[in-house]
Formats: C-alpha cells, structure tokens, sequence
C-alpha cells in the first residue's frame, strides 16, 4: 500500500483512492488454498458475521462511538431524548458496559 499510495497519510482521501488496486495486488499474489480459504471465511461470516472474538473486538473499539453518535443525530435531526443502557459480551462472557 505504501509503494502505492506514494506516500499519502494512513486513512487520508488519496490513501485511500490506491486501496482497491492494492487489494487487487494482495489477491492477485493468494495461492488457490489460499484464495479458497478467503471464499470459505467470506461465506461464514455472510451467513453467522464474523467469529466471537472479532465481534468483541470490534464492540470494545466502536459500538461506545457509534451508540454516541446515533443519539447526537436523532437529537439534531429528530429532536428526540433517548436515553440508552448498552452493553455486550466479551467470548469469555464477560459482560461489560458502555460508557
């Protein structure tokens, strides 16, 4: 992606104009065991989403953010009070709170 993107900043608008064609690259380089193990993760997580631990770290990352930001739209748009209790499970089955 760096040889690609020449350089631009992680993330920023002309990084990113250069990630198809580095995804592109990647999967041009899988072997077919390899290209085929990509199909079969493509289909589980289409069917059941991606596996626990992913999840969590996913939850632990961005559902605190996400939460924030819908009740920040619904209340700029819509003019509405929610007020929300949210939480998940960690795979060990902890659960934790957001914040």
């Amino acid at each position: 992606m760096a040889k690609l993107s020449k350089g631009a900043k992680s993330g920023s608008r002309d990084w990113l104009k250069h990630y198809p064609d580095a995804v592109t690259y990647v999967i041009s380089k899988l072997s077919r065991e390899e290209q085929a193990e990509v199909d079969r993760t493509i289909n589980e997580w289409e069917l059941s989403g991606p596996p626990d631990d992913v999840k969590s770290a996913l939850a632990e990352k961005k559902f605190g953010p996400k939460i924030k930001d819908t009740i920040k739209e619904l209340q700029k748009t819509m003019g509405v009070q929610i007020f929300v209790m949210a939480g998940y499970r960690r795979p060990n089955g902890q659960a934790i709170k957001v914040q």
